[in-house]
Protein backbone atom coordinates (compact mmCIF):
# COMPACT_ATOMS: atom_id res chain seq x y z
CA UNK A 1 0.00 0.00 0.00
CA UNK A 2 1.29 3.43 -0.96
CA UNK A 3 1.19 5.99 1.83
CA UNK A 4 1.64 9.72 1.38
CA UNK A 5 3.78 11.35 4.04
CA UNK A 6 2.09 14.74 4.43
CA UNK A 7 5.34 16.22 5.74
CA UNK A 8 6.99 15.68 2.36
CA UNK A 9 4.36 17.54 0.33
CA UNK A 10 5.32 20.88 -1.11
CA UNK A 11 3.21 23.61 -2.63
CA UNK A 12 2.78 23.19 -6.37
CA UNK A 13 1.23 26.20 -8.02
CA UNK A 14 -2.13 27.75 -7.25
CA UNK A 15 -5.27 25.62 -6.92
CA UNK A 16 -6.40 24.78 -10.44
CA UNK A 17 -3.15 25.81 -12.13
CA UNK A 18 -1.23 23.59 -14.56
CA UNK A 19 1.50 22.94 -11.97
CA UNK A 20 -1.08 22.04 -9.33
CA UNK A 21 -2.97 19.65 -11.63
CA UNK A 22 0.19 17.96 -12.84
CA UNK A 23 1.32 17.45 -9.23
CA UNK A 24 -2.06 15.96 -8.24
CA UNK A 25 -2.04 13.64 -11.25
CA UNK A 26 1.57 12.54 -10.65
CA UNK A 27 0.80 11.63 -7.02
CA UNK A 28 -2.28 9.67 -8.08
CA UNK A 29 -0.34 7.80 -10.76
CA UNK A 30 2.22 6.71 -8.12
CA UNK A 31 -0.53 5.48 -5.81
CA UNK A 32 -2.39 3.60 -8.54
CA UNK A 33 0.77 2.02 -9.95
CA UNK A 34 1.54 0.66 -6.48
CA UNK A 35 -1.92 -0.94 -6.33
CA UNK A 36 -1.09 -3.67 -8.90
CA UNK A 37 -4.47 -3.35 -10.59
CA UNK A 38 -5.69 -6.03 -13.02
CA UNK A 39 -4.56 -5.37 -16.60
CA UNK A 40 -8.15 -5.26 -17.87
CA UNK A 41 -9.25 -2.66 -15.30
CA UNK A 42 -10.44 0.62 -16.85
CA UNK A 43 -11.28 3.74 -14.90
CA UNK A 44 -10.83 7.48 -15.21
CA UNK A 45 -11.12 10.57 -13.08
CA UNK A 46 -11.43 14.10 -14.40
CA UNK A 47 -11.81 17.33 -12.48
CA UNK A 48 -12.49 20.42 -14.54
CA UNK A 49 -12.89 23.87 -12.97
CA UNK A 50 -15.30 26.10 -14.84
CA UNK A 51 -15.09 29.89 -14.82
CA UNK A 52 -11.47 29.96 -13.59
CA UNK A 53 -9.60 33.24 -13.25
CA UNK A 54 -7.83 34.25 -16.47
CA UNK A 55 -4.42 33.72 -14.85
CA UNK A 56 -5.10 29.96 -14.76
CA UNK A 57 -5.58 29.85 -18.54
CA UNK A 58 -2.42 31.70 -19.50
CA UNK A 59 -0.01 30.23 -22.02
CA UNK A 60 -2.71 28.79 -24.27
CA UNK A 61 -4.19 26.51 -21.64
CA UNK A 62 -7.80 25.79 -22.63
CA UNK A 63 -9.17 24.24 -19.43
CA UNK A 64 -8.30 24.35 -15.75
CA UNK A 65 -8.31 20.81 -14.44
CA UNK A 66 -6.56 17.47 -14.42
CA UNK A 67 -7.18 13.80 -15.09
CA UNK A 68 -6.16 10.30 -14.08
CA UNK A 69 -6.76 7.39 -16.42
CA UNK A 70 -6.29 3.62 -16.26
CA UNK A 71 -6.55 1.97 -19.66
CA UNK A 72 -4.90 -1.08 -21.27
CA UNK A 73 -2.93 -1.74 -18.10
CA UNK A 74 -1.37 1.74 -18.10
CA UNK A 75 -1.91 4.46 -15.52
CA UNK A 76 -1.55 8.02 -16.76
CA UNK A 77 -2.56 11.48 -15.75
CA UNK A 78 -1.87 15.12 -16.33
CA UNK A 79 -3.22 18.55 -17.05
CA UNK A 80 -6.55 19.06 -18.77
CA UNK A 81 -9.70 17.08 -19.45
CA UNK A 82 -9.02 14.85 -22.48
CA UNK A 83 -11.91 13.27 -24.35
CA UNK A 84 -10.24 9.87 -24.02
CA UNK A 85 -10.51 10.07 -20.23
CA UNK A 86 -14.09 11.37 -20.33
CA UNK A 87 -15.09 8.38 -22.48
CA UNK A 88 -14.09 5.92 -19.72
CA UNK A 89 -16.35 5.08 -16.79
CA UNK A 90 -15.22 6.62 -13.56
CA UNK A 91 -15.68 9.86 -11.70
CA UNK A 92 -15.97 13.04 -13.72
CA UNK A 93 -16.67 16.40 -12.14
CA UNK A 94 -17.12 19.90 -13.48
CA UNK A 95 -17.49 22.62 -10.88
CA UNK A 96 -17.09 26.36 -10.64
CA UNK A 97 -13.55 27.12 -9.59
CA UNK A 98 -14.58 29.68 -6.96
CA UNK A 99 -17.13 27.30 -5.42
CA UNK A 100 -14.53 24.69 -4.44
CA UNK A 101 -11.19 26.50 -4.33
CA UNK A 102 -11.59 27.58 -0.71
CA UNK A 103 -10.78 24.05 0.52
CA UNK A 104 -7.19 24.43 -0.64
CA UNK A 105 -6.68 27.49 1.56
CA UNK A 106 -5.29 25.52 4.49
CA UNK A 107 -2.36 24.42 2.35
CA UNK A 108 -1.76 27.58 0.31
CA UNK A 109 -2.11 30.13 3.11
CA UNK A 110 -3.23 33.74 3.22
CA UNK A 111 -1.66 34.84 -0.08
CA UNK A 112 -3.41 32.10 -2.01
CA UNK A 113 -6.65 32.70 -0.15
CA UNK A 114 -6.55 36.38 -1.18
CA UNK A 115 -6.33 35.40 -4.85
CA UNK A 116 -9.20 32.94 -4.45
CA UNK A 117 -11.39 35.55 -2.77
CA UNK A 118 -10.87 37.83 -5.78
CA UNK A 119 -12.14 35.01 -7.99
CA UNK A 120 -15.11 34.39 -5.72
CA UNK A 121 -16.03 38.08 -5.83
CA UNK A 122 -16.03 38.00 -9.62
CA UNK A 123 -18.76 35.38 -9.52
Amino acid sequence: MYIIDMNTLKKEGEFGSRAWGEACAAAAVKILNAANLPRDFEWAFTECYTHPPARLLEGGREKAGYYIMIKDGEVSGGDGEPEEALAIRGFHIRARWAAICNQSGAFYGAAGMKKRREGEAAL
